[in-house]
């Protein structure tokens, strides 16, 4: 312990820290935030999530520094998805911040060129940047934090289990919204629910469970060998109502991610549920995100007489001006679902 004491209060180490202080304060891409203004890997982690100022740090582009938004985005959509499984959180901030460590040497050369201490020191103090080795790889609990990884199989089997469940509840706040642009006092639309929107889904279920028991009957007749089925597209009305009784105000945010086009075939929800999600790639689309999401939860939450559900949701969408959109169109089936569903037929259609 004498050596290694002797060896930090060295002038040789002393003359090292100089010099690298230099090259960060001349070439650092990160920007050093004053300590009230941080957000450690730790806290991103434990305790409640704090995803208001998480948000704030994602939609301003002066704020934070390279890195750290992406690991805070990988943070935010896993609780945005799954906010009981902090064993998704934490393997997806560990994946983000292993990203950001390789393309950082990457950039420095040390996958192309042999490697030279000058690479190394580049890579670690000048593209990694010391608040991030502070703040997310020292907070994460350095090179032991790998050990933590869990895997990928473990991950995707609690994935596989509610990505249905979060893809049904986008749907049904798709079908809340129509009913939310049709809805009047004394109209002839019901007032827009859960209780409505699972009905849609019973029967689309129903429709399925048909075309199941005439496959199998098909398969019977022609091999005698068991068939592996498809679940079902979408969760079963227990399912449903139970997300929708334990959601934080993340209903509206879910929604407006699976409305907001990334490409001709994929929405941002794609991109969440995939573990994609970062700062680097959609940053820009993160003002247009919440701000649909904001339109959607003051057009919908009002219309279905649930002060909760608005109250929860403005927690954090306030940080964003409106978006409006107008509801994606159902399917032929959903259409003519939703109008045997959602209307009074018992009052005058003029």
């Amino acid at each position: 312990m004498d050596e290694v004491a002797d060896f930090f209060n060295s002038e040789e180490m002393k003359a090292v820290v100089t010099a690298i202080e230099a090259l960060r304060s001349k070439y650092a891409q990160a920007v050093f935030l004053p300590q009230t203004e941080r957000i450690t890997f730790f806290q991103l982690l434990t305790g409640k999530f704090p995803a208001r100022e998480v948000l704030q740090k994602l939609a301003n582009n002066d704020a934070g520094y390279p890195g750290q938004k992406d690991v805070m985005a990988a943070a935010f959509s896993a609780w945005l998805l799954f906010p009981k499984k902090k064993e998704i959180r934490h393997n997806w901030m560990l994946h983000a911040m292993l990203l950001y460590m390789d393309q950082a040497e990457k950039k420095a050369g040390l996958y192309e060129e042999d490697w030279v201490i000058e690479r190394d020191i580049a890579a670690r103090y000048l593209f990694i940047g010391g608040d991030f080795l502070k703040d997310i790889f020292d907070s994460a609990g350095g090179y032991q934090a790998f050990m933590d990884l869990n895997s990928n199989e473990t991950i995707d089997a609690i994935l596989d289990h509610n990505m249905r469940t979060i893809r049904t509840a986008a749907r049904s706040m798709l079908y809340l919204h129509h009913g939310a642009q049709l809805f009047q006092d004394e109209g002839v639309y019901h007032r827009p629910s859960v209780n409505l929107s699972s009905k849609i889904f019973k029967e689309i279920r129903k429709v399925e469970a048909e075309n199941r028991e005439n496959i199998v009957s098909r398969s019977e007749k022609n091999s005698p060998s068991k068939i592996e089925m498809a679940p079902y597209t979408y969760v079963a009305r227990s399912s449903l109502h139970k997300i929708w009784k334990e959601d934080n105000g993340t209903m509206a945010l879910i929604y407006a991610a699976s409305c907001l086009r990334i490409t001709r075939s994929r929405y941002l929800l794609d991109v969440l549920l995939n573990a994609e999600f970062s700062h680097s790639d959609h940053g820009r689309l993160i003002p247009q995100w919440l701000g649909m999401a904001r339109y959607a939860g003051e057009l919908i939450f009002p219309k279905m007489d649930d002060a909760r559900l608005l109250r929860r949701a403005s927690r954090f969408l306030d940080i964003a001006d409106p978006v409006p959109f107008h509801a994606p169109k159902l399917t032929s089936q959903e259409d003519a679902l939703f109008k045997r569903i959602f209307r009074k037929y018992f009052q005058s259609s003029r």
